[in-house]
């Protein structure tokens, strides 16, 4: 009777002992994926995109594009997402900017604050893997040489998480 006590109580030890290895484990592999990989947030990747169609009534036709790719494993909903183009034209100016915009070259604004999805949307997702891509076509004065495209958008349930991208294209036909 005792031998059998003493293997019911080494058995007990040894159940006890391996349900806090699963369960440091556990604890340790959560740590990792959800703190340090940050896998409950969204990794959205913004490609900015220029592409000239052609000219008609002496304008650029030309296409803004945004292409995003949500690299994480959670789906990311966003709203005000929205983009700015502006200009430099053979006739502007060169001119630096000051500290709001880093002493960058000050370009001049053409579309400001301008939707990539419809009012009536009200918000667009991002699935993980999945890559969207969204575009705007417009016109452009014929002596427009470089364009600056800046697009935004935030995370719909946090309004003060945001994504952005910003690139410069030149303007050749």
């Amino acid at each position: 009777m005792i031998l059998l006590d003493s293997i019911l109580s080494i058995s007990e030890t040894l159940k006890n002992f391996a349900e806090a290895i699963a369960i440091l484990i556990g604890g340790g592999w959560a740590y990792y994926k959800f703190i340090l990989q940050r896998e409950r947030y969204s990794k959205t990747e913004l490609d900015l995109d220029f592409k000239i169609l052609g000219v008609q009534n002496g304008f650029y036709i030309v296409e803004l594009a945004v292409n995003c790719h949500n690299k994480g494993s959670v789906r990311e909903y966003i709203d005000d997402f929205t983009f700015n183009l502006l200009l430099l034209s053979d006739d502007t100016n060169i001119a630096k900017g000051d500290e709001r915009i880093l002493n960058q070259l000050q370009f001049k604004k053409h579309i400001s604050k301008q939707n990539w999805i419809p009012d009536k949307w009200g918000y667009t997702f991002f699935d993980p893997g999945i890559p969207l891509h969204y575009s705007h076509v417009t016109c452009l004065p014929l002596n427009t040489t470089f364009v600056l495209l800046q697009t935004r958008f935030f995370v719909k349930e946090k309004k003060t998480d945001f994504n952005a991208a910003q690139e410069v294209f030149a303007v050749k036909i």
